[in-house]
């Protein structure tokens, strides 16, 4: 029988397990089983990784394997949660990282959906393989994964936490620009520079800012990165 409240600890170990088979990459999963799941605290999947072990933390900071963990997060929590990765491994240490990013205490979580009443049996039918699950990121992914994590963060409506969310986004559009966008030295394809573009004139109807200021902001952070 499933557990109805599973522990953050029982959610990770199946969000390990499905992330595992969807992403392969070893250094993840390695990263991914030395964290420490903390809490889920409103609308944060909170885990932490000790200061020993903070370079193993940028695994868990590519889009492609943030999606993953969301996807997975969402399946198995029964609700949308923003994974969040901290530095410690103690409730202590997130109430540290809340207090000096000024986030207030969350409510209590909303409870999962009620699920549908179970379907009228009907006869065996011979089982479907499972379809492959897409993992590849696009730009249409990216932006619904941002407006979620917008509407996730609490007190969004304070500047200062706005500008975070817009460093972090910054960071998720880079990631996906090195995945989906021509790399050096071959020709500018134009249909992905419209698809940026959309990209980024959508992040910028999210967090209301120019278009303009925001691709400022992106290359100014590809540039701190040599890229």
């Amino acid at each position: 029988m499933n557990n109805p409240n599973p522990s953050p600890a029982q959610i990770w170990d199946r969000v390990f397990d499905r992330v595992r088979r969807m992403v392969n990459a070893p250094m993840v999963w390695l990263a991914m089983q030395s964290v420490k799941p903390i809490t889920i605290d409103g609308n944060f999947f909170v885990v932490g990784l000790s200061a020993d072990r903070q370079y193993l933390a940028s695994n868990l900071q590519t889009f492609e394997t943030v999606t993953a963990i969301e996807d997975a997060l969402r399946e198995f929590a029964g609700r949308i949660l923003a994974f969040r990765l901290i530095e410690g491994e103690t409730l202590a240490d997130w109430e540290a990282v809340r207090e000096r990013e000024g986030l207030t205490p969350s409510l209590e979580p909303e409870p999962p959906a009620p699920e549908p009443p179970a379907p009228t049996p009907e006869p065996p039918r011979p089982a479907a393989p499972e379809p492959a699950r897409e993992v590849m990121p696009t730009w249409e992914k990216l932006g619904e994964r941002l407006q979620q994590r917008y509407k996730a963060t609490p007190n969004i409506k304070y500047p200062h936490n706005q500008a975070r969310f817009i460093l972090e986004a910054v960071k998720s559009v880079s990631d996906t620009m090195d995945l989906l966008m021509p790399g050096p030295g071959q020709p500018p394809d134009d249909q992905k520079e419209r698809a940026l573009s959309k990209a980024l004139e959508r992040l910028s109807s999210t967090v209301n800012l120019d278009p303009v200021f925001l691709s400022l902001e992106l290359f100014r952070y590809r540039e701190s990165r040599g890229k």
